[in-house]
């Protein structure tokens, strides 16, 4: 059994990046947290369906459980990138512009760990669509020692549909990459009794895989 904090995680459409080892309770918390907002969102509306709605149920639910919206929540802000080469090329110099190297780093050892899962591989393709709709979710602590996640919210559009699509190398001048991004800090604060019943009783009604994605050792 492997108990050290994996590189990076998949649950749903959603790939987390991780930086150094989190706590358990950190660790369970995130990973809970991310699937159980995944779960009531698309109660709400589909995420294959109008992508402006579905980011607002998303991050409100996620603002419920604790997380605390920076930048004055904004998040609705959309950007317009013609892909050439991998999606994964771009979402590594993407975050690195919004979060730092450090950060970018951690989500090429996440991308690295999926691309050798062919398992998670497969179940992403699925839940995404082939890169329809994906999330894609570096954290991090900060100098006071709460936790950070941004959240990208990904759609990609072409006219061809392609298995392990982060990898593969598109042309400009056919796809499209949308995305939206929005940033939060963990503020157990926010969690009051009641919060804390519901989360727990919908911890217990998870039934989305996560795969622990972890670097081969060499």
């Amino acid at each position: 059994m492997n108990n050290e904090t994996p590189t990076g995680i998949l649950e749903n459409h959603n790939l987390i990046s991780l930086i150094g080892s989190l706590p358990i309770e950190d660790y369970d918390y995130l990973t809970d947290c991310t699937r159980i907002v995944t779960m009531l969102s698309e109660r709400s509306t589909s995420r294959f369906g109008d992508s402006l709605e579905w980011a607002q149920e998303y991050y409100s639910n996620l603002q419920y459980f604790g997380w605390k919206a920076l930048d004055g929540g904004r998040y609705t802000e959309t950007q317009k990138h013609n892909i050439s080469g991998t999606i994964a090329d771009h979402l590594v110099q993407n975050i690195e512009l919004f979060n730092g190297r450090p950060q970018g780093n951690a989500m090429i050892d996440t991308l690295d760990a999926l691309s050798s899962d062919e398992t998670a591989l497969v179940s992403f393709d699925k839940e995404s669509s082939m890169g329809r709709r994906f999330q894609v979710a570096p954290t991090h602590y900060d100098s006071k020692g709460n936790l950070h996640l941004a959240v990208f919210q990904l759609e990609l559009i072409s006219k061809v549909k392609q298995s392990k699509f982060l990898f593969w190398k598109w042309e400009e001048t056919s796809t499209t990459l949308l995305q939206r991004k929005a940033f939060f800090v963990l503020d157990r604060n926010i969690l009051d009794e009641q919060k804390m019943r519901l989360f727990e009783v919908l911890r217990k009604k998870l039934t989305a895989q996560r795969f622990a994605l972890r670097k081969k050792r060499s």
